[in-house]
C-alpha cells in the first residue's frame, strides 16, 4: 500500500523557469534528459525517471506546482545514487517521482536545510559541507547549473528491505568491519553514509569476541611533512593457523605521515628478506627496536592490534574458520584506511594520502551470502550461492568464497543478502540483554 509524502498538505513547488523548460514533457521526446539540474526553485529532489530510482515508495498524494501554475502529479518518493565529480557516489533521498518533468532536479533549498551550504564563482557552483566539497554545478545557460556527475544505474543489486534505524546502524557497523559508534557518526556527519544517521549502537558479541583493552602503546612523534617519508614495518606470526593460501606470516607497513596501511602476507619468516633487499641503494635507513621491546615500534603494534580485532570481529559475524584470517586481514586493511584516524585529526588514510575523501558506496558485510550469476545451460540455474570475501585490489569486482566449488572467484553481476546478517545479530543482542539482567 503506498504512502502519503511529508509536507502533503502543500504543494512542492517549481518556480522561475519559462513555460517550455521544466514542464511537461512533450511527446515527441525520446529519452527523459540525464542531466541534473541545481535548482534554488524547487521545494525537493525531483526526476521523472523510474529506473533511476534504487528505493521507492507509491504515493496516491501530492502534486507539483509549475511557474505557469499547471501541475504535476507525484507518482513517488525514494533515493537515487548519483556520482560526483570527484567519483564519490552519493544517495538523493526524499526524491520526488514526477513522470511528467523534463528535467532532473536537485533541491538546493533541501540541501540548505541540511546545512549544505553552496557558493556560485567563475561560472561553477560548489556546495560544501563544512571544509569538503561535495557537489559542483557548470553553468549551462544564465539560469541553470548542470551537476558535474552522473546517475548511478545498473549497480549490483541488493536484496533488501525497510529497515529500521538501529538495523541501519548495525548493518553500517559490520559493513565498516565492526567500526565504533564515534567513527561512523563522524562519517554520517559528512554525508558519506548514503545520507543514512547513526543511532547509538547496542551490544555486539563480536566486538566483544575480537576487541579488549590492553596497556597503551608508547606513539612516537617523527614529524613527518608528507607521504613515503617514513614507513612504519613489522612481522606478526599467526599461532600455528596457516592461511587457505598457506600463508604463516603478515607483513605490515604504514606510512606515518598519512597513516595508510598495507599488507603483504608470506609463507616463510626468510620471505621478508626479498622485500628490502634494495633498501640500501634507494637510501632507506632502518630504525631498530630494542628487542622484547615493542612499544617502541608503537605505530605498528597499535595497527597489528586494530588489524587482529578486525579479523577476529569478522570471523566471529562471519562464521568462517580461522584459516580465512588473510582474506579478513586483507579486507580489514581497506576499511582501516577508510576510517578516520585520531593521529590525523580525524581525517581517513585514504583522504590524507590521494586528497580525495574515501567512498563507501561500494561496502558490503563481510561473510554475508552473495549470489554470482553463471551460464551453465539453458535449464541451468543462474546463479551460485556464495560467501562475501571483501574487494579485489584494481578489479572492478567482488572476491567470493563458492563451498560448492571450494574456491575463491572474482565476480561483478552479483546479488548481496546483508539483511541476513541482521536477525541473527538481532537473536543474540536480545539473548545477552536478558542474560544481563
Amino acid at each position: 500500500m503506498g504512502k502519503q509524502p511529508e509536507n502533503s498538505g502543500e504543494a512542492d513547488v517549481v518556480e522561475g523557469y519559462s513555460n517550455g523548460e521544466l514542464l511537461v514533457a512533450s511527446v515527441n521526446d525520446s529519452k527523459v534528459n540525464e542531466e541534473w539540474i541545481l535548482d534554488s526553485g524547487c521545494t525537493f529532489h525531483m526526476s521523472p525517471n523510474r529506473d533511476w530510482f534504487t528505493t521507492y515508495e507509491i504515493v496516491f498524494e501530492g502534486v507539483i506546482l509549475m511557474g505557469n501554475n499547471s501541475s504535476c502529479k507525484i507518482a513517488g518518493v525514494g533515493t537515487i545514487k548519483v556520482k560526483m565529480f570527484d567519483g564519490v557516489v552519493r544517495t538523493l533521498s526524499d526524491m520526488r517521482h514526477v513522470p511528467e518533468l523534463k528535467r532532473n532536479l536537485i533541491s538546493l533549498s533541501t540541501l540548505d536545510s541540511k546545512g549544505y551550504r553552496y557558493t556560485t564563482k567563475s561560472e561553477v557552483l560548489k556546495i560544501s559541507k563544512g571544509s569538503l566539497a561535495v557537489m559542483k554545478g557548470q553553468r549551462k545557460t544564465a539560469k541553470l547549473y548542470v551537476l558535474q556527475g552522473s546517475t548511478v544505474t545498473g549497480d549490483a543489486a541488493v536484496a533488501s528491505s525497510s529497515l529500521p534505524d538501529d538495523d541501519i546502524t548495525k548493518l553500517w557497523h559490520m559493513r565498516l568491519e565492526h567500526m565504533s559508534e564515534n567513527y561512523m557518526v563522524e562519517l554520517s556527519k559528512r554525508g558519506l553514509l548514503d545520507g543514512q544517521g547513526i543511532r547509538k549502537l547496542n551490544f555486539c558479541e563480536h566486538c566483544v569476541f575480537g576487541k579488549q583493552k590492553r596497556v597503551r602503546f608508547t606513539r612516537g612523534i617523527h614529524n613527518t611533512k608528507g607521504t613515503l617519508e617514513y614507513i612504519h614495518s613489522d612481522l606478526w606470526r599467526t599461532s600455528k593457523v596457516p592461511s587457505r593460501g598457506g600463508a604463516n606470516y603478515m607483513l605490515t607497513f604504514i606510512d606515518d605521515f598519512s597513516r595508510k596501511v598495507w599488507a603483504f602476507f608470506l609463507k616463510q619468516k626468510s620471505d621478508v628478506f626479498s622485500a628490502f633487499k634494495l633498501y640500501k641503494s634507494e637510501g632507506i635507513v632502518r630504525h631498530l627496536a630494542v628487542r622484547h621491546t615493542p612499544q617502541q615500534n608503537g605505530v605498528t603494534e597499535q595497527m597489528n592490534r586494530t588489524l587482529m580485532e578486525k579479523v577476529r570481529c569478522m570471523l566471529s559475524n562471519a562464521n568462517l574458520p580461522k584459516s580465512f584470517w588473510a582474506e579478513v586481514a586483507s579486507t580489514a586493511c581497506l576499511l582501516i584506511i577508510q576510517s578516520p584516524s585520531v593521529a590525523i585529526e580525524e581525517k581517513t588514510p585514504q583522504e590524507v594520502w590521494s586528497g580525495n575523501p574515501a567512498n563507501y558506496s561500494d561496502l558490503k558485510i563481510f561473510g554475508c551470502p552473495v549470489y554470482a550469476h553463471v551460464d551453465n545451460g539453458k535449464l541451468e540455474p543462474r546463479s551460485i550461492k556464495c560467501v562475501f570475501l571483501g574487494y579485489k585490489a584494481s578489479v572492478k569486482g567482488y572476491k567470493l568464497w563458492c563451498p560448492q566449488n571450494r574456491k575463491v572467484v572474482i565476480s561483478r553481476d552479483v546479488v548481496f543478502d546483508e539483511t541476513a546478517m541482521l536477525p541473527y545479530l538481532s537473536l543474540k543482542d536480545s539473548s545477552n540483554k536478558e542474560n544481563q539482567k
